[in-house]
This record gives structure tokens, C-alpha cells and sequence, in this order.
């Protein structure tokens, strides 16, 4: 048996600060009133390298979902801060095979 997790995506700093400060498209840890979307993503873009340090440390396979999604639109992917589309929800299915794939944890074509 294996344990297999992934970075989380997120849609900071990739859309307006207007957009961010809008209620509905963050959440309250993104607004402790002193952070922008550029310091919500530094504050997940730590997250996400702890996750891969610990995985690392523990043999854990990681889905670097966050670097798959490196450059692609995510207005079109995600719906908020982190609740996808129905094609946000395929490229992650996509990046945790490939990372199942890739790690031998599953053999198989995607």
C-alpha cells in the first residue's frame, strides 16, 4: 500500500486584486487584513513545499498538482480559491495518475 497526496492548487496571484477581495472568491485566512493575493499564494506556495518536504521525508508519493498547473488559465480551472470546474477536476485527476504513474504505484495508460 502506498499514500499518495498533492500540492494544492490555488488561483492566486493569477487574477485581479479586485476579484480577491471579493467575499466569495476568498476565504478568511486569505484576509487577515493585511494580505493581497501575492501574499495568499506565498502563504500557499510555503504550504505546498512543507507538503513536499514531509512527503519526501516520509516516502510519500506527491502529485505536484500546484507545478501541473503551473501556466494554465485558472479562472477557466477553478471555480473560488480552491473548488474546481469539471475540467479543473479532470487536470487534477490527470495529475495524480501521472504521479501514480510516474512513482510505479499503478501501471497503465491514462
Amino acid at each position: 500500500m502506498k499514500i499518495v497526496i498533492s500540492t494544492i492548487v490555488g488561483r492566486w496571484p493569477y487574477e485581479s486584486e479586485a476579484y480577491f477581495d471579493n467575499g466569495d472568491n476568498s476565504i478568511w485566512w486569505m484576509k487577515g487584513g493585511k494580505d493581497d493575493s501575492r501574499s495568499a499564494h506565498e502563504h500557499l506556495r510555503r504550504f505546498n513545499e512543507m507538503v513536499r518536504s514531509y512527503a519526501h521525508q516520509k516516502g510519500i508519493v506527491v502529485a505536484d498538482s500546484e507545478r501541473f498547473f503551473s501556466g494554465m488559465e485558472r479562472e477557466n480551472l477553478l471555480w473560488d480559491f480552491a473548488h474546481f470546474t469539471d475540467e479543473g477536476y479532470e487536470l487534477l485527476a490527470k495529475s495524480i495518475f501521472k504521479a501514480m504513474a510516474d512513482s510505479g504505484v499503478i501501471k497503465g495508460n491514462q
